[in-house]
């Protein structure tokens, strides 16, 4: 087996038993809230049920290098491929600069649909052996903040 495919194989495992244990969520759940920790490239958030707009909010990051993370939004589909729409790179959840520690990644226009967010990469890396905690993962459906 090539080291990738090995590789790809171990996230998608890895990725599995993370979501088995982590905690539930609806996905009629517009919003919801929750925490990561020693979350790997490729795994998967909760879902939720959204119609026109969609907040990621990751607070007080955490990874070996500290440089950044990116999340990439999924629409989930039966019996075909889940559709993305972008990854947004989250820097400002490592450094808190100006006293903030919220990095947020907004999505628009979206269709009605349940969603869900990947971690695409963690240190500016897409195969890494890096961890990312996360003490707050929020996701917010309501423009009106």
């Amino acid at each position: 087996m090539s080291k990738v495919k090995r590789m790809t194989a171990i996230a998608g495992i890895t990725s599995s038993i993370l979501l088995a244990v982590a905690p539930a969520a609806h996905a009629d759940d517009p919003s919801w809230r929750s925490h990561w920790d020693d979350a790997h490239i490729a795994q998967e958030s909760h879902s939720w049920l959204d119609s026109n707009y969609t907040e990621i909010n990751y607070t007080h990051c955490d990874s070996n290098s500290d440089v950044s993370t990116h999340v990439l939004l999924w629409r989930k589909l039966d019996y075909q491929p889940d559709p993305t729409f972008g990854s947004k790179r989250f820097t400002q959840c490592f450094s808190g600069s100006n006293g903030d520690w919220t990095s947020t990644g907004t999505y628009s226009g979206l269709d009605a649909g349940a969603y869900y967010f990947s971690v695409q990469y963690i240190d500016d890396h897409f195969y890494s052996d890096s961890t990312l905690d996360v003490t707050t993962v929020y996701v917010d459906t309501t423009k009106a903040d």
